[in-house]
């Protein structure tokens, strides 16, 4: 990590500082390596932060086709049946 990143104070329960600290012991990371892993997974993740689907291009990318996947498995499986069932309805 670039030394040029200027440091972030944090303050967190300690019982999740603990379980932060023993997963980054577990991942061979540092705390602060195992924290930005993470808020990186967690925005990429996010649909906010997903590129944005075009409707006239008829097809999506092998990118956005992982990105709906994994968005779909990650749905509870109420919600997802929902989607589904809105989807054969069209």
């Amino acid at each position: 990590m670039s030394r040029d990143i200027n440091p972030f104070g944090l303050r967190m329960p300690e019982d999740l500082r603990q379980l932060l600290e023993k997963s980054a012991q577990l991942n061979h990371r540092s705390m602060n390596a195992e924290l930005v892993m993470r808020l990186r997974k967690s925005v990429e993740e996010d649909p906010v932060f997903m590129p944005q689907v075009s409707e006239e291009g008829g097809e999506y990318s092998t990118d956005e086709n992982q990105l709906l996947s994994d968005l779909i498995a990650k749905m509870p499986k109420k919600k997802r049946k929902a989607l589904l069932k809105f989807i054969k309805s069209m």
